[in-house]
């Protein structure tokens, strides 16, 4: 005679069965989506770091951009100009000199350039904005720096609108903390702006995730 009971525990092993197997798999899930979680997380954090360190070396690389001291050494490839005096290769020299310390700084700007696409992926795409501030500082200083090396003089003062011009380009090349030229400094100004805004965005994210870890 047949085991009335056969088919009940055949059917109750395989509930059963399911049912462990479906708790591993939502444990697994739970894990994997916590995993996941954990990795993204990590990864904000490392552009965070990232983007952070970059904003405070920018303070040194710009200082030493616009830094007022340069030898005749940072213009000495210079091409010369017709009729020449030293006197004028000098003050056009001091004009190359920032322009080479931009050019050497190359590996620097490129990665900011690298890291604005990661940074806009984890903060926003409004975030572009906080990057233009370091480009846009930059261009200022190339720009600046262009256009004082083709003139020949220093504009007359009673031209106020062209002698206003020649005196902000200079302000925008050469560094003005502390001095009377400070109200001119622009460029300054856009850097200070883009360190303070990359420190309101990454640094809550790295003090959380290190609170989180600790």
């Amino acid at each position: 005679m047949a085991d009335p009971w056969a088919f009940g525990w055949t059917q109750l092993f395989t509930i059963c069965g399911l049912l462990i197997s479906g708790g591993f798999a939502y444990k697994g899930l739970r894990t994997f989506d916590k995993w996941r979680q954990e990795q993204l997380e990590q990864r904000k954090i490392d552009v965070a770091l990232d983007a952070l360190a970059l904003a405070y070396e920018s303070k040194y690389v710009f200082e030493h951009i616009r830094s007022r001291m340069s030898t005749s050494l940072e213009w000495q490839d210079m091409p010369e100009s017709e009729e020449e005096s030293p006197k004028e290769r000098m003050r056009r020299g001091s004009y190359y000199a920032i322009l080479r310390r931009l050019d050497h700084n190359r590996e620097f700007f490129d990665r900011a350039w690298k890291l604005q696409p990661r940074f806009m992926a984890v903060f926003g795409a409004n975030s572009e904005d906080i990057f233009s501030l370091l480009h846009k500082a930059r261009g200022a200083i190339e720009i600046s720096c262009e256009t004082l090396l083709s003139e020949k003089e220093e504009p007359a003062r009673n031209d106020k609108e062209s002698y206003e011009l020649w005196l902000q380009m200079r302000a925008d090349i050469w560094a003005s903390r502390g001095s009377p030229r400070a109200e001119r400094d622009e460029v300054g100004r856009k850097l200070d702006d883009f360190v303070s805004k990359i420190e309101a965005r990454c640094r809550p994210v790295i003090e959380h995730g290190y609170h989180k870890s600790s």
